[in-house]
């Protein structure tokens, strides 16, 4: 491995500095714009069901790859986020029964 991959190079500093100060910057306006905004019963819905989206459609692509095994795995962790609504309990049950159909059972 070069050792020059590790240096530091002025372009990328500056790049990396410009990229974190246009993070902060949207983050700011985001806040001062969501004090001034009263969103409805509707947007506060979709507000509030928009990580769960975000979750689902990064998994499910995965799940639906890894056949039967994965879509279940992924099933029971839905069904167990829904029940208790906590989702570290809900993926390593998820992950438990992944393990246990392909490892225990060869699914």
């Amino acid at each position: 491995m070069p050792a020059d991959w590790f240096a530091l190079n002025p372009m990328t500093l500056a790049g990396i500095a410009i990229m974190a100060a246009v993070t902060i910057g949207l983050k700011l306006a985001g806040f001062y714009t969501q004090r001034l905004m009263h969103p409805g019963p509707r947007v506060t819905r979709f507000l509030n069901a928009l990580p769960g989206t975000v979750i689902l459609s990064l998994t499910a692509p995965m799940a639906l790859s890894s056949g039967i095994t994965g879509v279940a795995a992924l099933a029971g962790a839905v069904a167990v986020m829904m029940r208790g609504g906590n989702a570290v309990l809900a993926t390593a049950s998820g992950l438990a029964l992944g393990l246990a159909l392909r490892h225990g059972f060869g699914v």
